[in-house]
């Protein structure tokens, strides 16, 4: 059985030491991996038990999810280097990561470098999304109906990128 901590990176409350101390004590216990989540937004609710995440009865609202970028929270591409710089053996993991949110070609060209230079230990999960007022925050709303198929075409994409052959899309 592997072993994964999940760091609460988009929490109000999180600080760097704090991060840096979970993190330290995943790697000291042999923990297999750590992971942050990958937010544009964070619904305002989601410190609440009444958001059953993702399709619960508040994502029925008529006027959609109430949602917030304020507070301290920590985006988790930026983490994930800092996170290898502080540790030797536990993977980095980022989840879930939803590509229509970014360029495919700049999303594997940033996977690629987070690998890299953790020594070829990053974790990815790549998903579709499932918050409208998300795509709105990254201005993508045009993508929220085609995102199962983005995800395709992004890891499509991805793997000929990573290929060694010449490769055209």
């Amino acid at each position: 059985m592997k072993l994964a901590l999940y760091l609460p990176n988009f929490r109000d409350e999180v600080t760097v030491k704090e991060l840096e101390d979970l993190t330290a004590l995943a790697e000291d216990l042999d923990f297999d991996s750590v992971w942050t989540l990958d937010r544009i937004v964070v619904p305002e609710a989601s410190d609440r038990e009444e958001l059953e995440y993702p399709f619960g009865m508040m994502a029925d609202l008529p006027n959609g999810l109430p949602v917030i970028s304020r507070g301290k929270w920590f985006q988790g591409m930026p983490l994930i280097p800092w996170l290898a710089a502080k540790t030797s053996k536990v993977r980095i993991g980022m989840s879930i990561i939803d590509t229509p949110y970014r360029s495919p070609g700049v999303l594997a060209a940033e996977l690629a470098t987070k690998d890299h230079l953790s020594n070829g230990r990053l974790n990815v999960g790549i998903g579709s999304g499932w918050m409208p007022e998300e795509f709105a925050a990254a201005s993508v709303s045009h993508l929220f109906p085609r995102r199962h198929g983005h995800v395709r075409e992004t890891i499509e994409i991805m793997q000929g990128i990573w290929s060694n052959d010449l490769w055209l899309y």
